[in-house]
């Protein structure tokens, strides 16, 4: 009965990140597609992939900001 449990347990993990990997790879594939890796996402897959691989471009009105705000 354990190793039932053990089992079903390591299933539902093994699809868990099967799901989070396709919306990566439906994320990173719209934006490639679109080309615009140097905008704000389009999309929530587009900004979940970003968030997941650690890629994201800032706006330059944020980037304008915190260059002011460093320089006080």
């Amino acid at each position: 009965m354990l190793l039932i449990l053990i089992m079903v347990a390591a299933l539902v993990l093994a699809a868990a990140v099967l799901a989070v990997l396709v919306v990566v790879v439906a994320g990173i594939h719209g934006d490639e597609r679109r080309k615009s890796l140097s905008a704000a996402p389009c999309t929530r897959t587009g900004a979940v992939a970003r968030r997941v691989l650690g890629v994201h471009a800032a706006s330059h009105h944020a980037v304008h900001r915190a260059r002011a705000d460093a320089r006080r």
